[in-house]
């Protein structure tokens, strides 16, 4: 027969032979029971016990038997280490295992002298006196024994430095939606939402005391004043939970059964011995959440919050305290509080699409009337992001989202994040401060934050977001800081009134390793030559994070806009004449390279002027060119005395077209070309019948820039002169490229005056100046 503890498996078996089949086993209402005439064992229960210092007590075994009529024998099977016993009649047990007398369930405990903490002993019982009787399992009786003191008071005058989720406040309760209107003693508590009810469809959010050392404590007791409603506990959840490593939490009360909303401050006390005896490092958190959709009342509201236990509390229990000494005599004795710190990973990124809470590397916290939040409303980037704003109007409220990340050792660092604000006021944060600084920003350190970055621009559309990223190392490094592996960074919003009149918004914040800043290394590019295409060409850089983005960024370009739309109707202006300018204020301003302009001179060789210029106004030269502010539709010796005239129209809102009839002083050519400028600082050249023969520059240098940048936003600039040669120059062989018989030739004709030496070399004369010299060579051998 098994045992009384074994289990017992009962097996349906069938076995075929592979020759017939039949239906089988049918099974219904299998039950398996006990004979009437078969003894169970019994049961012995754990106890536990508390008493006071060098005091006695009586301790009553609780023993089951499940057979009836049958009266229990007690066994004690081990002895305290820290008291005696004694049975019913006044023997003292020295030795186990040591049967009580009589069928007593009763002994008596008698702590040592001043003892305090803890102590063990075992018992059993049986159903008939030993050796008879079926034995029962051996349980424990646990005592605690002293009398518990105050292992940390928090009577709230002050702001202990919780750790507190969005929703959470420290200070004075308000009295509304089933608030009390004082604390139960001074002035501040802590609660969720001082000014009114809970919401509806909220997350689980927390406030989390910082850690308190137990070590060499008993019956550890957690104690506080409580004001709670809450409604019925399958709608609404509240809850308390300890801790002994920050990370796995024990829930030691829950909300269960109908609604309750008090009307007056209650005592609680709650043994969190199981989870905190002994234990350095223990923390507690009032849950508030999650809720449904109906039905919001009061909520928590905690004051005079303590721990008590049995023993001498740790010296530096937190929070810790510390003394000053100049080496003969001591200060007082002063509170340190501590910030539990859970620093994330490098690199990290937090799009906050994961849950409404934030995660353990977040820490928050508000001033009244302020909140942070997790939220899908006002347009998130994807589905949800964080607002900072205030609950409601009227008062300013500060509030502080601190990143914590471990950068020991790190290099290259950025901080990319997005942001938008709502129409907040400018508050500009100081340069650096300690403690909390009222404005917009971004901080970072602690000890004393560093201000590295605004979250107001006026110049930016409300409600739109950026993205910005920030080179962390220099930022740092200007701070006069160093990385370490609680590195802080702290975003803050400063106003007074609810999203969408005041507040910010953050979304994707990302701590992400980067590279040194690309730098382009290009030096120089081949010659163009006029009327040929030119590329590809190689351009390179160092640095960056790739991919790497070329652009030549020049504000002005052509576009070709197909057939040209040119226009004869305007007005006449009578500038007519040769080399004449003439001075027209424009309807509107333009920009021209960052400049504004509202008078510009126009010539009647063809080109428009922003301020005054110098020079001829028909030599049509690059160094011309480069020395005045000007656009010229077409720039050469032209006159507009000969039956001509410049034409403004100005009938269009936001644009002004200016039109040349003119001809070429050499020969009469006719001439008709015309330049619109816009509002918007953009330029339109058009161009009509004519504008034949004409004696452009040929040659020129250009200075075009070249940039890159990065993925992450780090980019340079650098201008790469390009010199354009005319077609053929140089063509020696004229077997239409340049090699070396054409550089044979460069030599052979190097020889001062192009018009002293023979008429083949007239080709070599690159840059057309009168000469075959050293310039020649050079332009040459940028083109081989």
């Amino acid at each position: 027969m098994e045992s009384a503890d074994q289990a017992i498996k009962i097996g349906f078996r069938i076995i075929s032979d592979g020759s017939f089949q039949r239906d089988g086993w049918f099974l219904d209402e299998v039950r398996v029971t006990i004979a009437d005439d078969f003894p169970l064992p019994p049961t012995a229960n754990a106890l536990y016990v508390e008493l006071a210092q060098n005091e006695s007590i009586a301790i009553i075994f609780d023993g089951d038997d499940p057979n009836p009529v049958t009266l229990l024998t007690n066994v004690i099977e081990s002895l305290p280490a820290h008291g005696t016993l004694t049975d019913i009649d006044d023997t003292s047990v020295t030795s186990v295992p040591y049967v009580l007398p009589d069928n007593s369930n009763r002994v008596f405990f008698t702590a040592d002298t001043d003892y305090s903490g803890a102590d063990l002993f075992t018992y059993s019982a049986r159903d008939a006196a030993p050796p008879d009787g079926l034995p029962s399992n051996i349980a424990n009786v646990d005592l605690s024994i002293g009398t518990p003191v105050n292992v940390a008071m928090f009577n709230l005058d002050i702001d202990p430095g919780w750790i507190m989720d969005n929703g959470w406040e420290f200070g004075p309760p308000q009295g509304i939606g089933g608030d009390p209107d004082s604390a139960f003693t001074g002035i501040n508590v802590f609660g969720y939402n001082l000014s009114g009810e809970y919401e509806e469809e909220l997350p689980a959010r927390r406030l989390t005391t910082l850690p308190i050392n137990c070590t060499g404590l008993t019956r550890v007791t957690l104690e506080f004043a409580r004001w709670l409603g809450i409604e019925a506990g399958n709608f609404d959840d509240a809850s308390i939970e300890a801790t002994d490593d920050g990370e796995n939490w024990t829930t030691i009360w829950a909300h269960s059964g109908p609604d309750l909303q008090e009307t007056a401050w209650s005592q609680q006390s709650y043994n969190v011995a199981d989870i905190a005896d002994d234990q350095p490092i223990v923390q507690s958190r009032w849950t508030m959440g999650p809720t449904d959709g109906d039905t919001e009342l009061s909520g928590w509201n905690l004051d005079d919050i303590r721990i008590t236990a049995i023993g001498t509390p740790a010296s530096n229990s937190p929070p810790f305290a510390f003394r000053a000494t100049d080496g003969s005599l001591e200060s007082n004795a002063a509170d340190a509080h501590i910030e539990v710190l859970a620093p994330a990973e490098f690199p990290c990124t937090d799009s906050f699409e994961l849950s409404l809470n934030f995660d353990i590397f977040w820490s928050s916290r508000s001033t009244m009337n302020g909140r942070i939040r997790i939220s899908d409303q006002f347009d998130p980037i994807d589905d949800f992001h964080v607002l900072m704003d205030s609950v409601s109007s009227g008062g300013f409220a500060l509030n502080e989202l601190t990143l914590t990340a471990d950068l020991t050792d790190q290099q290259n660092v950025l901080l990319r994040y997005s942001w938008k604000s709502f129409d907040d006021e400018d508050h500009q944060l100081p340069d650096q401060w300690e403690g909390s600084a009222e404005g917009d920003g971004i901080s970072v350190d602690g000890d004393t934050w560093y201000r590295i970055a605004n979250l107001f621009d006026a110049n930016l559309p409300t409600d739109t977001y950026q993205t910005v990223t920030l080179d962390l190392d220099e930022l740092v490094d200007n701070a006069g800081l160093q990385y370490n592996n609680v590195f802080r960074m702290r975003f803050q919003q400063y106003d007074n009134n609810p999203i969408d009149s005041d507040g910010i918004a953050i979304d994707n914040v990302q701590l992400i390793q980067g590279t040194s800043d690309p730098v382009i290394t290009t030096t120089s590019l081949p010659a163009p030559i006029i009327g040929e295409p030119y590329g590809p060409v190689q351009l390179t850089a160092s640095g960056g994070d790739p991919p790497l983005a070329w652009s030549t960024p020049i504000i002005y370009a052509e576009d070709q806009l197909g057939q040209s739309p040119f226009l004869m109707a305007s007005v006449p202006q009578s500038w007519q004449g040769d080399d004449d300018t003439f001075d027209y204020v424009l309807p509107f301003s333009f920009s021209f390279y960052g400049e504004e302009y509202t008078t510009i001179k126009v010539a009647t060789n063809g080109w428009i002027n922003f301020g005054n210029f110098v020079g001829s106004t028909h030599n049509n030269s690059e160094i011309l060119f480069a020395f005045n502010t000007r656009i010229a539709p077409l720039w050469d010796d032209l006159r507009t005395d000969q039956g001509g005239d410049v034409y403004i129209d100005a009938s269009v809102t936001g644009q002004v077209t200016i039109r040349w009839d003119a001809v070429a002083r050499d020969d009469l050519a006719p001439c008709n070309f015309s330049a619109t400028l816009f509002d918007d600082s953009r330029a339109q050249f058009d161009y009509g019948a004519g504008n034949t023969g004409l004696t452009p520059t040929t040659i020129g240098q250009y200075e075009p820039v070249i940039r890159v940048e990065d993925q992450s936003e780090r980019s340079d600039e650098k201008i790469i002169f390009l010199t354009a040669l005319p077609g053929g120059l140089g063509d020696f062989e004229s077997d239409g490229d340049l090699d070396l018989l054409d550089f044979a030739g460069l030599l052979d004709c190097f020889t001062g005056m192009t018009s002293q030496a023979e008429s083949e070399c007239l080709v070599m004369d690159i840059n057309l100046d009168g000469f075959v010299d050293l310039d020649d060579f050079s332009l040459f051998q940028g083109a081989i």
